[in-house]
């Protein structure tokens, strides 16, 4: 008979002694995961906001280099016209008129770019996708622009198609920069401006008529 107390009364210390260790194993187990889950979200949490200072910071410094072609590309294109209006303030004044008119208008779109601009960079809470782009869609805007400064012209040649945002924006900068430097260097009196759809690719043509650059330059 004692033996048999003797057997089961180790054998329920066995049984008490392996449910303890189990149960407790396993609450063990569960804190652990639950501990490297909450490890795991704040890393998440810290990435997010590591990415989300990214985007802020890139958009800010795409907003600046807007920011100053734009200076540059209505700058340059009111001092040629002021410098046409001065010249033919006697001799055409209704020709230095439309040259005034014209600087007045650059300078107020360039104040209004600006405003916008400005505008975004002072609110950090600003999301990204407020600042609307330019693309090819106000390439006739930006030549239109000059006309009071050159005689222009904007042709579309084969069929428009929706271009990747990148491609766009790419083509409006590369024309921006070409204007303005027809503007403020090349002497011209005329700038043509192509934008060819081909099958596969996009041709982008400025040509104006000023004084072409030394061959050793």
């Amino acid at each position: 008979m004692l033996p048999a107390f003797a057997l089961y009364t180790i054998g329920t210390n066995i049984l008490f002694l392996a449910g303890a260790w189990t149960f407790g194993n396993a609450a063990w187990v569960q804190t652990r995961q639950r501990m490297e889950l909450a490890e795991r979200n704040r890393e998440l949490q810290v990435e997010r906001d590591e990415n989300a200072r990214n985007a802020v910071i890139t958009e800010r410094l795409r907003i600046a280099r807007e920011l100053h072609d734009v200076v540059a590309h209505h700058v340059s294109v009111m001092g040629v016209q002021a410098g046409a209006a001065r010249l033919m303030l006697t001799r055409d004044p209704a020709a230095a008129e439309g040259a005034l008119m014209s600087i007045e208008l650059a300078g107020r779109n360039a104040v209004e770019e600006m405003h916008r601009l400005l505008g975004v960079l002072r609110d950090g809470a600003q999301p990204a996708q407020a600042v609307p782009v330019a693309g090819v869609e106000q390439l006739d805007t930006l030549v239109a622009g000059l006309r009071g400064a050159l005689r222009t012209t904007y042709t579309v040649d084969g069929e428009p198609r929706e271009l990747a945002q990148s491609l766009s924006i790419s083509l409006y900068r590369i024309t921006q920069e070409a204007l303005t430097n027809t503007v403020r260097q090349a002497g011209a009196s005329r700038v043509d401006v192509t934008l060819s759809y081909r099958a596969t690719t996009v041709e982008l043509t400025v040509v104006d008529d000023g004084r072409a650059c030394s061959p050793a330059r």
